[in-house]
């Protein structure tokens, strides 16, 4: 499961549901029961970030942290050292020994042709942020620190099996785009939604945790349909909210904020108030 550091906010991966943990980042040590679950269950697609920059309601310095061994993974390092580092010298000695052992030599025409067998391939190039709408439908595809303004068109299509995860990002568009099976996941990012923030049907979902989303005037929150997940996590709103959850959808927005929601009959909503209710709730 994924835990959050409650000295530096950073993602705690563990499998322990007792004792204490240490972050690898700030190297605090909490309880496991004292730390909030991010997931109770380690997503597949999960890769911790190399580098932690500490929210500013933490109260520490701004300088990025690196992700450091844990002791686990350092005391097994040294086991690997001990007792695998004598059979490596023994096979570079053997290597050394064959070499050194005559050999009959190719011809002059042979050489060339080996070598072309030999020749090296190319490494893959890292995957880059494109110019205008990010637009997959398979694979997993991670990005930190990417920013984006569109003037007409989604920041993000995702359909098909497609996984999309973005940390710190700065984003701007008509809004993300899920079908299908396809899973978006924004972290410590700056979006500004120009017309829909987040359109889904199928079984998509969508999880925002830690963002910031700025709504332009007259556009809408969400418009989920047919099984479509959306989950809001500490990512505050700014503009008026307007909201459609139909067709056995689900929303969830922590913490909650007033909203002109359109329900359908089979929809699943949390944490959209009615600006009504609340006006009236806070006269009480």
């Amino acid at each position: 499961m994924i835990l959050q550091c409650s000295n530096c906010g950073a993602p705690l991966q563990t499998e322990r549901v007792s004792g204490k943990v240490r972050c690898r980042y700030c190297r605090a040590v909490s309880a496991v029961g004292s730390l909030q679950t991010q997931h109770r269950v380690t997503p597949p697609w999960y890769r911790p970030p190399p580098v932690w920059i500490p929210p500013p309601q933490y109260n520490l310095p701004s300088t990025p942290l690196r992700a450091q061994l844990g002791v686990e993974l350092s005391v097994f390092m040294v086991v690997v050292l001990v007792f695998v580092a004598p059979l490596i010298a023994l096979a570079i000695r053997s290597a050394i020994d064959s070499l050194s052992e005559p050999r009959t030599r190719t011809s002059s025409q042979e050489e060339p042709r080996q070598r072309a067998k030999t020749k090296p391939t190319s490494a893959p190039l890292e995957e880059v942020w494109p110019v205008g709408t990010f637009r997959c439908s398979s694979g997993t595809h991670s990005f930190r620190f990417v920013q984006s303004e569109l003037a007409n068109a989604p920041i993000i299509h995702a359909e098909g099996t497609c996984v999309v995860m973005l940390d710190h990002a700065a984003l701007s568009g008509t809004g993300i785009v899920a079908e299908g099976n396809a899973k978006i996941v924004l972290d410590h990012s700056d979006i500004h939604a120009k017309a829909t923030f987040v359109t889904a049907n199928g079984n998509a979902e969508v999880d925002v945790n830690r963002s910031h989303v700025a709504l332009s005037t007259g556009a809408s929150l969400f418009d989920l349909h047919n099984n479509a997940v959306v989950v809001l996590q500490g990512s505050p709103i700014d503009g008026a909210c307007r909201a459609t959850v139909a067709d056995n959808a689900t929303a969830s927005v922590t913490p909650a904020i007033p909203c002109a929601l359109g329900k359908g009959a089979f929809a699943r909503v949390t944490g959209l108030t009615s600006p009504v209710q609340q006006r009236g709730a806070k006269r009480r």
